[in-house]
């Protein structure tokens, strides 16, 4: 899963830490070339000056050319492609490590094994390489150079040159060995804090900016597929009721379903409180209904037992548009799991663009009590396409996202915005006030402070199913008739 490959960072982070050795080597190696050149044509400037051997002339001249030409192919590789450049640092270890053994051996032989020993162990200090890489060269290096001196000096050991050799390999494999040991604590400091920046700590999720990060790095590579965003029902109550750590492992067990289910080339993460976004890359709708069933599924099953409340899933849904980022994605799904909200929770909806068909009128129930509201909707669910509020803040919003609801079925008694302030607001609203409101109330005593306030009609609860329909029919009929008229 793409989410949890963001979060084990160890692939990711071993390529950042190369692309900074790399950077280094890139400069060292440029440096050591440059030098190599200078020094090997100075070496074949005074060897034709001062009448050295043709065999010494000509050894100073190939090796010239051969630094000079590394430059070359060096340079244009690695402008290519800047992970070669690790490539070029053993090639030309064991190019120039080959031009000292030879230099050391048959020029100038009277420093015995010191020019090769200093050589090697200031080249394995300054590229810093892998361990293995060290290892393989700088034991080629040793060898060649003792078989090399072993012949020259007609097949015996200078006990000096021996004991250089190996102090200078030892001391090689001791810094690469120091050097490779840093680099693993570096790499899993740069990984724990990796995963306090990105990740979530109590679901172990990507938190929201990673997870933002993430999508839109992927929907500006023109990805397509469906963002989910998944809220969990009644989440508040479980913190309430049974505490805090219950709704800690309601949210983890949440989370490893998620995990389990969501496919490999999806975003994952948590982008606060109770809620959860899904990225689910080159889906189909299908695929993407099917999720969202089997996730409500197995939800359920999981904390069935345990959790006393009840709790659901709903779940928001937006198709990816072209040129769409994480925000105006995001919207569009959010628009989508408020309607799951208002129809009821514990389900799945799509976003559309017109979220209402305009044949099929709309009807917005507010009421605080599920029961009155259920019981409304099943009276208009064959005829109208339903949604529901808690309280009048809430309708307002709904109204906000919703512009073309037909009737209004408003209860007077609720929390935080009760029907009579919601009222106040909707007669100074000249848009709003153009729909027909029926105020629903157990007190007959509401009926002149409504009618005052705009609404059209008035049901005393308990109602009878018939007389409700009756009266709803009323109001929509006698609505067309002064919209026509106007």
């Amino acid at each position: 899963m793409l989410s949890f490959g963001f979060l084990n960072k160890e692939k990711m982070l071993r390529r950042q830490f190369s692309q900074k050795i790399n950077a280094w080597n890139a400069t060292v190696l440029e440096s050591l070339v440059i030098l190599s050149i200078l020094t090997s044509a100075l070496f074949a400037f005074f060897s034709i000056t001062q009448s050295n051997s043709i065999g010494e002339i000509l050894f100073s001249l190939i090796w010239f050319s051969l630094f000079l030409v590394f430059k070359f192919v060096n340079e244009y590789s690695i402008s290519k492609d800047s992970n070669k450049t690790g490539l070029y640092c053993i090639i030309y270890w064991i190019l120039f490590l080959s031009y000292v053994i030879l230099l050391n051996v048959f020029i100038y032989d009277q420093f015995t094994g010191y020019l090769f020993g200093m050589i090697q162990i200031l080249l394995g200090l300054v590229f810093q390489l892998a361990f293995v890489s060290t290892f393989i060269i700088s034991t080629a290096a040793t060898l060649i150079y003792l078989l090399v001196s072993y012949l020259v000096n007609n097949n015996s050991f200078e006990i000096q040159e021996v004991l250089i050799a190996i102090t200078s390999y030892s001391f090689v494999l001791l810094g690469a060995n120091i050097i490779s040991g840093t680099r693993e604590v570096e790499l899993e400091n740069l990984s724990k804090l990796e995963k306090l920046s990105t990740q979530d700590s109590l679901t172990k999720l990507l938190n929201r900016r990673s997870t933002q990060y993430l999508i839109d790095s992927q929907l500006a590579e023109k990805s397509t597929g469906y963002l989910l965003v998944i809220d969990v029902d009644n989440f508040k109550n479980v913190n309430d009721n049974q505490g805090h750590l219950i709704g800690d492992l309601v949210l983890k067990d949440l989370s490893n379903t998620l995990f389990q289910l969501s496919p490999k080339n999806s975003v994952v993460g948590r982008i606060g409180g109770d809620e959860f976004v899904v990225f689910y890359n080159k889906a189909t709708k299908h695929e993407v209904e099917k999720f969202a069933n089997l996730l409500q599924k197995q939800f359920f099953e999981l904390i069935e037992k345990s959790i006393e409340e009840q709790v659901s899933l709903s779940i928001g849904i937006s198709k990816v548009i072209d040129k769409d980022n994480f925000d105006s994605v995001f919207a569009r799904a959010d628009l989508a799991l408020y309607d799951v909200k208002l129809a009821g929770k514990n389900g799945y909806a799509f976003y559309r663009s017109e979220e209402i068909e305009s044949d099929i009128p709309t009807m917005l129930i507010v009421d605080d009590t599920f029961i009155a509201r259920r019981l409304l909707k099943s009276y208009f669910e064959d005829k109208y396409n339903i949604l529901q509020a808690e309280n009048g803040e809430e309708a307002l919003k709904v109204l906000a996202h919703h512009p073309n609801i037909s009737i209004i079925l408003l209860d007077m008694k609720m929390p935080i915005m009760d029907g009579s302030q919601f009222l106040e607001i909707y007669k100074k609203d000249p848009v709003l006030s153009k729909i027909p409101v029926i105020v629903i109330s157990v007190e007959q005593s509401y009926e002149a402070e409504a009618l005052s306030k705009g609404a059209k009609d008035m049901i005393v609860k308990p109602f009878d199913v018939d007389i409700v329909k009756m009266r709803v029919a009323n109001v929509i009929s006698n609505s067309k008739l002064r919209k026509k008229n106007n």
